[in-house]
């Protein structure tokens, strides 16, 4: 369970890329990613119930958080594989892309996200957190104090910088 919520806590984005088959404790992991691509070849299964296992409660709920009830039922009740594509209806990943153009396509969306403010990013996945925790647990303090780190920013002095030149910004993280 460390593992998983060190995946999710982290701080910085994290992506899955998944080709061929992603299985059990792999769709857990790859649930604790933020953003998940897969290539058309990729097959999902959460094959627990065939096996005779009980998938842990705090794989469960990954699952759950990102595809609901219905569909996090229908993996567990059945066993059954499912499809990149199927996947991609239920909401189990963003994006199904071609074999042979995956890694570069999720080269770019790291480089893409590598490239913009890292406090505007860092305040996006902390709000987003904190927004799907139960009203009485979240750190709405946290969050402001996010939001107001990225305005008093030398990196948002450069984006609107940038912006009225109409060139890229160069951020530094502070």
């Amino acid at each position: 369970s460390r593992m998983y919520r060190a995946v999710r806590e982290i701080e910085k984005p994290t992506i899955a890329m998944i080709h061929g088959y992603c299985m059990g404790g792999g769709v857990a992991l790859a649930a604790s990613c933020d953003l998940r691509f897969c290539s058309e070849d990729a097959v999902f299964a959460i094959p627990a119930a065939r096996l005779g296992l009980g998938y842990r409660r705090y794989m469960v709920e990954l699952v759950l958080n990102l595809i609901g009830p219905a569909y996090t039922k229908e993996m567990l009740f059945t066993g059954n594989q499912f499809t990149g594509v199927e996947a991609a209806s239920m909401g189990l990943v963003n994006r199904v892309v071609l074999k042979s153009e995956l890694e570069s396509f999720v080269g770019q969306i790291a480089t893409t996200i590598a490239g913009n403010a890292p406090l505007s990013v860092k305040a996006s996945k902390v709000i987003i957190e904190e927004l799907l925790k139960d009203s009485g647990a979240r750190d709405l303090e946290r969050c402001e104090r996010l939001v107001q780190e990225c305005a008093d920013s030398k990196d948002y002095v450069s984006g609107r910088q940038a912006f009225m030149k109409k060139s890229r910004p160069v951020f530094t993280g502070g």
